[in-house]
């Protein structure tokens, strides 16, 4: 596995410029097989997830060319065939389920598989499916779906909002010939990032970043160029680093107000946060000393982000005061508390909630990453614990951090790759 070492207590200091957004880039992928002509997509990140994802438009006959941060997909000779099982272990895949049933008809793959951070169910995005023309199964042999009606006016009111199920079914609707109406939206930025794209290349869909939206299917696919926006949740995640170092640290190329959430509860901690709108850039003070009590709940965007939740945890360790965290989107993502503990961290959970006893000093130690936030919130937490810490796992990491160890060195934090370990670097 592959292992970061960490030597904490320096300070971060300088700027980032941040990569494209996984959340953004994996749908806009998945898409890119129902796409006539050329698709260049600038500030692709390179990370593990956007590698499978080239890999799996590649096995369905898309030609695929990278150049840095820049990838060039074409459509050129597709080929309706099953995707392969190794694609269960990518959380996206799921998404060219609707990709491949309005390019083919037809869809088999294997189910979903991503990080460990309890039940994720694809009950909407078959549940949706159904409602949208299409006969589908999903069992322990993966799924199975066929198209048997292509022209109608259809109607989905999602019972939870959910980003990936309304993704695929966005992929489905606007090969259908009519209207489609989606309730009950997720209101994600990423959704408005994808229809934004869809609709740069010929789709006509209104509505994205409210709880409905509606498509007028049936409009061919042209393609373009579009830069990937910057990834929230990676900035996020440097945002938390920043306040548990502390030091004085400029992030560019991510719109603020995507992270108004953290932003609001590290100010409440201490942190001076300054944004600018117009140049996209948060500038982040913190002097390492962090206070106060206070309660997280995670939940539907504009709610805060469950994919920021370990990292906040994270933070929550070096407060004076007591943090209560509640996960309502993955009540089961709390593993990491374990691991934090080693560092000498005082966390618990209760029934389902997790209670953070802050304590300004930790030591360095040996964990271990399970799952990709919680690993990053390992690594931010090490910078900030006295000693060594070595961090293994780190390839879940990978798949949404294009180099979050040159980043964090760039800005002054003492962190390696173990030298034992040089063939198992991912980043």
């Amino acid at each position: 596995m592959s292992e970061l070492v960490v030597v904490g207590k320096n300070k971060l200091n300088g700027e980032l410029s941040i990569q494209g957004s996984k959340n953004s880039c994996i749908p806009i992928l998945a898409a890119c097989v129902l796409i006539e002509g050329d698709v260049v997509l600038e500030n692709c990140p390179d990370i593990s997830d956007v590698r499978e994802m080239l890999g799996v438009l590649s096995y369905l006959g898309c030609e695929v060319v990278r150049e840095e941060n820049k990838v060039t997909i074409n459509r050129k000779n597709p080929i309706d065939r099953a995707l392969p099982p190794e694609c269960n272990k990518l959380r996206g895949s799921i998404i060219f389920a609707g990709a491949m049933l309005s390019l083919f008809g037809t869809v088999k793959m294997p189910g979903p598989g991503g990080c460990n951070i309890g039940k994720r169910p694809i009950d909407f995005h078959i549940e949706g499916l159904k409602q949208l023309g299409v006969e589908i199964f999903d069992d322990e042999a993966g799924i199975n779906g066929k198209i048997v009606k292509n022209k109608f006016n259809g109607f989905y009111r999602f019972p939870k909002p959910s980003l990936g199920a309304l993704e695929n079914l966005l992929l489905r609707a606007i090969s259908v010939s009519g209207i489609c109406v989606f309730e009950n939206c997720t209101r994600e930025p990423e959704i408005v990032d994808f229809c934004d794209f869809l609709n740069a290349c010929g789709a006509k869909i209104v509505g994205a970043g409210t709880s409905r939206i509606v498509v007028e299917g049936g409009h061919g696919l042209k393609g373009v160029s579009y830069r990937i926006p910057g990834d929230r949740i990676v900035a996020g995640t440097y945002l938390c680093a920043t306040a548990i170092a502390g030091g004085n640290v400029v992030l560019k190329g991510v719109e603020p107000k995507r992270l108004y959430d953290v932003i609001f509860y590290l100010r409440k901690m201490g942190c001076q946060v300054f944004t600018d709108y117009q140049t996209s850039e948060i500038i982040e003070i913190a002097s390492g000393r962090l206070s106060g009590d206070g309660v997280i709940i995670t939940g539907p965007y504009p709610e805060f982000s469950t994919d920021l939740q370990p990292q906040m945890m994270a933070v929550s360790c070096f407060l004076e005061g007591r943090m209560v965290i509640k996960d309502t989107i993955y009540p089961e993502r709390y593993g990491v508390f374990q691991e934090l503990n080693k560092l000498g961290a005082d966390a618990c959970v209760i029934e389902d909630v997790v209670v953070i006893n802050g304590r300004p000093i930790l030591r360095g130690a040996d964990v271990t990453a399970k799952d990709l936030r919680g690993g990053a919130a390992l690594i931010i937490a090490a910078l900030g614990a006295t000693g060594v810490s070595r961090i293994s796992g780190c390839e879940y990491v990978a798949r949404g951090y294009q180099n979050i160890q040159r980043d964090l060195k760039a800005l002054g934090a003492d962190i390696e790759w173990n030298v034992e370990d040089e063939e198992n670097r991912l980043m």
